[in-house]
């Protein structure tokens, strides 16, 4: 052999072991990612009945690579209350009637079940006949508890409506009843589908048109929530008197909350009854709503990992898959998954219940929390954000979920101040109190407040806002006096108003 070539034979050969290198890191790259991002590949041939797995793959599975013979293993891993379907979907996927795509569960060896997101397209040889189904499989264990957890929610939200000891019924635009709950009919002895099919439901309850007339005027004509007494019939003729809380909605809609106090009215005891009822029934109403946007907020990073996933999955079909994409996609992936992840834990610390329990509590992290609970929000609403939260601040004693509910009060209230405001702007700041302690100031850029609602914005049911329970300020007034700390209201010179809260230290610091 020839000097040229031995040299020649030498080349190929470190070129040889190059690309066998690059291959090697691109697939360890590749598993890693799969990993990370809880995803697999898979190729089943058709003709052969094989299967070829990623090592995502048989681990969302839970098996060994070197063990997997034939699609049948990975199909007796089906839930067996899914199997049928998956057997369906996948002769129809097969048969190129339709695509595969179906979320189900696998129970792997280890007796783990897991939520699995697979979709599938069919590849046809030359002669147009199916090859193979190529898919992918996804870990979607984590939004399926979380969507089990929305629906949870909504049935306990439901439930208090239905059964509460509260009454409540609503009214639209034209004065139709549209919601009429079982405490109403207990009270009043009318059905719900009786007040439904009235056209004037309210001649049921208020049988003199001009009594009528002023309830009418009172609660559609007021810039803000009415609180206050009312007489009503009920179906037997006898009279009700029932305090009410009155909102009229910015779609038109009157939402109404009640309390019976016929044989109790000037009971101090039923008073405080009521009040109490009023605060539990806003507490859930303030979930709801969050669950709602923690769901809005959720649905983006899913979304876009089934969107990056779709698009790994086109690009590692190419003959010469780029690489270098592959990695921008998974990074991608990896980022939405997290932030996914993050979304879901604060919804699970926010709606667990628990008893009360006091623990040494850093107010940064608090206050993150409730930030990133309103970041989808705030960016609806065009709201900009600043923080300015001091470094080592003392720890402070209280209870995390309530103190959660405080800011996001604080928060909801300064961000309903801005909706006329062309600025919208928050500021949220921390730093040492001058007694040892924590202040917290929650800024906004919208209107401020009278000199008279200053003195009144911690009164039970006092509001400044048309949709206003009127509670928000009230319960953490209550809160944080009984942590020992204190809360006030300022207007701020350039204009809007900001909310002082402080702490003291905790008996750790």
């Amino acid at each position: 052999m020839t000097s040229y070539d031995t040299d020649t034979a030498t080349d190929l050969t470190a070129a040889l072991e190059s690309v066998e290198e690059a291959s090697r890191r691109a697939h360890d790259r590749l598993t890693k990612a799969e990993r990370v991002a809880q995803m697999g590949f898979l190729d089943w041939n058709v003709k052969t009945n094989t299967i070829a797995c990623s090592e995502g793959a048989c681990r969302l599975f839970g098996i060994d690579p070197e063990t997997l013979v034939t699609p049948e293993q990975l199909l007796n891993l089906v839930h067996p209350a899914d199997r049928e379907l998956v057997e369906t979907k996948l002769g129809s996927a097969v048969r190129g009637i339709h695509e595969y795509d179906i979320d189900h569960r696998v129970v792997r060896p280890d007796g783990t079940v897991v939520w699995l997101q697979a979709r599938g397209d069919l590849e046809r040889d030359d002669e147009g006949e199916p090859m193979s189904l190529i898919g992918t499989v996804v870990d979607i264990t984590e939004r399926k508890k979380a969507e089990v957890l929305l629906k949870e929610s909504e049935a306990r939200f439901r439930m208090i409506y239905e059964y509460g000891p509260v009454m409540i019924d609503a009214y639209d635009s034209k004065g139709r009843c549209i919601m009429f709950n079982k405490e109403c009919e207990k009270v009043f002895g009318w059905s719900a589908e009786e007040a439904y099919a009235m056209d004037d439901p309210l001649a049921l309850f208020y049988p003199d048109p001009e009594i009528r007339r002023q309830i009418v005027e009172t609660v559609t004509n007021k810039p803000r929530k009415v609180f206050r007494e009312w007489k009503q019939t009920r179906k037997d003729g006898s009279e009700a008197v029932c305090l009410w809380a009155n909102f009229k909605l910015p779609d038109g809609f009157v939402l109404n909350l009640g309390y019976d106090i016929t044989e109790r009215r000037q009971s101090e005891e039923d008073m405080r009854q009521l009040r109490s009822e009023l605060l539990h029934t806003t507490r859930v109403l303030t979930m709801g709503e969050f669950t709602g946007a923690l769901a809005h907020e959720l649905n983006h990073p899913l979304g876009s990992i089934l969107n990056n996933a779709n698009a790994a999955k086109r690009v590692l079909e190419h003959e010469e898959p780029d690489l270098d994409e592959v990695r921008e996609i998974v990074a991608d992936i990896i980022s939405e998954d997290k932030r996914a992840s993050d979304v879901i834990q604060r919804l699970r610390d926010l709606m667990q219940k628990t008893e009360i329990e006091l623990t040494s509590l850093a107010m940064n992290d608090v206050i993150e929390d409730v930030i990133g609970l309103m970041h989808s929000d705030l960016v609806i609403k065009n709201i900009s954000l600043s923080k300015q939260l001091a470094r080592r601040l003392p720890e402070v004693d209280g209870d995390r979920i309530q103190l959660q509910q405080v800011f996001l009060n604080l928060i909801i209230n300064a961000t309903d101040a801005m909706k006329e405001s062309k600025k919208k702007h928050l500021h949220v700041s921390t730093a040492k109190h001058a007694g040892g302690g924590v202040i917290i100031c929650v800024k906004d850029s919208g209107s401020g407040f009278h000199e008279k609602e200053k003195d009144n914005v911690f009164e039970p049911f006092f509001t400044t806002k048309k949709e206003g329970m009127g509670m928000g300020l009230p319960i953490a007034q209550t809160i944080i006096k009984a942590l020992h700390g204190d809360i006030w209201v300022e207007n701020n010179k350039e204009g809007g108003a900001s909310i002082f809260v402080t702490l003291p230290a905790g008996e750790g610091n």
